[in-house]
């Protein structure tokens, strides 16, 4: 299966109010879920999605396929707290089928690798990652 590889945005989906303001968009290889700069932010923050990313992946845990894309200024993708992502690189990790998490409990009972859930909360510990 070749990478995941999207090289342009070609719309805006939905604004999620997170705490990386994270983007709904539409690329020219399909939906996914865009971290980038912004007045809520830092392009510190979109760094450390895009190395923490990569270590998970190298201890074995199970990662979106994901990219780098770059905001072009006349993107326009608002966040939910208002403003604008920066033009610049931006974390992109590839939208897949299937239910999203809705932060309720009862659903981590239909999850497909239930053994992974310790790990997540161990490597979120280790990374700082809040």
């Amino acid at each position: 299966m070749p990478e995941w590889r999207p090289r342009e945005i070609k719309r805006f989906i939905e604004a999620r109010d997170t705490g990386s303001q994270t983007i709904h968009i539409a690329t020219d290889e399909g939906e996914g879920f865009l971290k980038g700069a912004s007045a809520h932010v830092s392009p510190h923050t979109v760094a450390c999605e895009w190395v923490g990313t990569a270590l998970a992946a190298l201890l074995g845990l199970r990662v979106f396929e994901h990219a780098i894309v770059e905001v072009k200024p006349d993107d326009e993708l608002p966040t939910a707290r208002g403003g604008f992502i920066a033009p610049g690189p931006a974390f992109v990790a590839r939208k897949e089928a299937g239910l999203e998490w809705s932060g309720d409990g009862a659903a981590l009972k239909r999850l497909s690798n239930p053994d992974h859930v310790a790990l997540l909360v161990a490597f979120d510990t280790w990374t700082l990652n809040c």
